[in-house]
């Protein structure tokens, strides 16, 4: 097989999990005689077909959770959980540095992709050498919009590089679950919010201002941070900074050192499924939602009567154009019509016509 062969998009999608074109690849039992054309399919798919990436150790983590249940119910001699052949022969166990082989191929593909706008890492040790590569390839990425990090151990340098990478434009979503975080990245925090907030403004302010009319600012709206270590600290010192960031919900459950009580801002989500406080918080994020669809519709509606005439019509309606006043007039007099007709103003009401009778149809047939 030639080395620079291509899989099909379709051998590719079958490769992993696929759904709406997001590709989710399990490194820990894709076998590694694929590697080489995997690596030249993501290349070539990468820059215009696929919509989002992820990557996972899957089959790795099945397997020591297996093995990890096996040894609680006998001696580990006595009770093994043989590895499953997939992963004998997967790219995670054959390659020396899988995941820093990884980072090195997407660091050709995401600065330069037109289409990928998730990106998505469960259960990947990732160095911090690993980090700040990806981390330089996430702020080159113009369509990318959701960044998710689960079950992934990252240091406070970690997250902080991260969090650098992610101030710009188009970043909707960050996602770090599961990732060992504490109070100690708090600040890079605070600074990613506050930035996202200042360009939020800065957009709000430059559009006022008729200045950039020809497309809307994706802010950061959504943060996961569930299941890791803060404490009550991150309660106190973000709260304030939340309430008036672009963020519409904070995903908190799972760190049990933050006490729910304490919690007052109904963007910072620790309830159940049915909690009201929940409830609460899904109508204030379609509240943003429709805030933002507005904001894009007064951009388009700006564009439009930019440098036109434009003429109020009645039920709230314009007409933009140079020959809008004729069509205002026009409209004018077809109300006034329309209200006489309906009024039942006498010049307007149709005549009764009425059919002669047979007899006088009769008597003049005989007077001629």
């Amino acid at each position: 097989m030639n080395q620079n062969q291509v899989f099909s998009y379709e051998i590719l999608k079958g490769l992993g999990e696929c759904k709406n074109d997001f590709l989710d690849f399990d490194l820990s039992s894709l076998d590694i005689n694929e590697w080489t054309f995997f690596c030249n399919s993501l290349l070539h798919h990468g820059y215009k077909t696929i919509k989002g990436l992820g990557f996972n150790y899957k089959t790795l983590v099945n397997h020591e959770f297996k093995s990890q249940q096996m040894s609680e119910f006998g001696s580990p001699t006595k009770r093994r959980c043989a590895p499953p052949l997939v992963l004998e022969s997967s790219v995670q166990r054959i390659l020396k540095k899988p995941v820093s082989e990884l980072i090195g191929l997407l660091s050709r593909i995401i600065p330069k992709t037109k289409t990928i706008s998730i990106l998505q890492f469960t259960s990947i040790p990732i160095s911090i050498p690993d980090i700040d590569i990806l981390c330089q390839s996430i702020f080159q990425c113009s369509p990318l919009r959701s960044l998710r990090l689960q079950d992934i151990k990252l240091s406070t340098e970690g997250f902080s590089l991260l969090c650098e990478s992610m101030k710009k434009q188009g970043i909707v979503e960050f996602q770090a679950r599961k990732c060992q975080l504490n109070d100690e990245s708090i600040p890079s925090l605070a600074d990613l919010i506050d930035f996202h907030s200042k360009l939020q403004k800065e957009a709000e302010r430059k559009r006022d201002m008729a200045c950039n009319n020809k497309g809307i600012l994706q802010p950061l709206m959504f943060l996961d941070l569930r299941d890791n270590e803060f404490t009550n600290e991150f309660i106190y010192s973000l709260t304030d900074l939340i309430e008036q960031s672009t963020l519409s919900v904070v995903y908190m459950s799972g760190n049990i050192d933050i006490d729910p009580d304490i919690v007052d801002s109904p963007k910072i989500l620790f309830s159940q499924k049915d909690d009201p406080v929940k409830n609460k918080l899904v109508t204030q994020t379609k509240i943003d939602h429709l805030r933002q669809e507005n904001q894009r519709l007064k951009a388009i509606l700006a564009e439009i009567t930019e440098n036109n005439i434009v003429v109020p019509l009645p039920s709230g309606i314009y007409a933009v154009g140079n020959r809008a006043p004729d069509l205002s007039d026009h409209v004018q007099t077809l109300e006034v019509l329309h209200s006489k007709i309906k009024s039942h103003d006498p010049e307007f009401v149709p005549k009764k016509i009425t059919r002669r009778s047979k007899s006088v149809s009769r008597l003049n047939k005989t007077d001629l």
